[in-house]
């Protein structure tokens, strides 16, 4: 399988399930398994959060993880397009836990469950020995899974300047704007969505033009503020609708 191509801007929520998605956008009758199933039809790009990709994407051969595993798959549709979230913290015996876990699924789930991509996402500040490790791991994510289509996202503060080697040969980007550095494929990751479509309009632009040459599109993934407790649908659906009016 190739690198996913995005050919132009691809909008989609940091998951699908409320409370994270603003509650009146799913019917008040939908049972909540079958959320997904309505999401996939709103945004063919699906972001899936650790907790859910570690809880419901297990890799074990038994009946019952085979059973979450096709779940999944069957809500989506054959143009979804599935992006996991990784987090890194402090906690390093944790993480890479979940780090294996996350490679498993890469070596035997990838193409089953329509996975094009993974993001780093580092939410808060880490130390320089903690930094190493985080990109060590990101280093050897982009050797073994060249088709991925794969990002790091980093708070602004960290001091980076004992990494530039490191950071080189996957590009390197900062938008003082949204307080993130972005390492490898580019990402726009929006945690407080404005609701104003001339903001969102020059938010768009912004990403746009400082993409790299060559690229054109790229996924947009709205997180949501205060711990991405809530994401309005209302606004993401205008930020999809300001993209196509602009071309994108």
């Amino acid at each position: 399988m190739m690198k996913p191509v995005f050919e132009n801007l691809v909008v989609g929520t940091y998951g699908w399930q409320t409370p994270l998605v603003s509650p009146e956008f799913y019917p008040e009758d939908l049972p909540p398994e079958w959320q997904l199933d309505y999401y996939s039809n709103f945004s063919n790009l699906v972001v899936v959060p650790q907790s859910f990709w570690l809880s419901q994407l297990p890799v074990v051969q038994d009946e019952a993880s085979e059973e979450l595993r096709e779940t999944f798959a069957d809500a989506l549709l054959d143009e979804s397009q599935v992006l996991l979230v990784l987090d890194c913290t402090e906690n390093t015996a944790q993480d890479q836990l979940a780090y294996a876990h996350l490679c498993q699924i890469l070596d035997s789930l990838d193409e089953e469950l329509s996975i094009v991509g993974v993001i780093f996402r580092v939410e808060e500040k880490v130390g320089e020995s903690r930094l190493t490790e985080i990109l060590s791991d990101f280093t050897k994510t982009y050797q073994n899974y060249t088709n991925l289509y794969l990002s790091l996202i980093l708070p602004a503060g960290i001091d980076l300047e004992a990494f530039q080697n490191d950071l080189k040969p996957f590009g390197f980007d900062s938008d003082k704007s949204l307080e993130n550095y972005f390492v490898g494929d580019p990402v726009l990751w929006i945690e407080q969505l404005s609701t104003d479509g001339k903001q969102q309009a020059q938010v768009l632009k912004t990403f746009v033009d400082n993409l790299p040459a060559g690229k054109e599109g790229a996924p947009i993934v709205v997180a949501g503020s205060q711990n991405h407790s809530s994401i309005q649908m209302a606004s993401v659906q205008n930020l999809r609708v300001v993209s196509e009016l602009m071309g994108y």
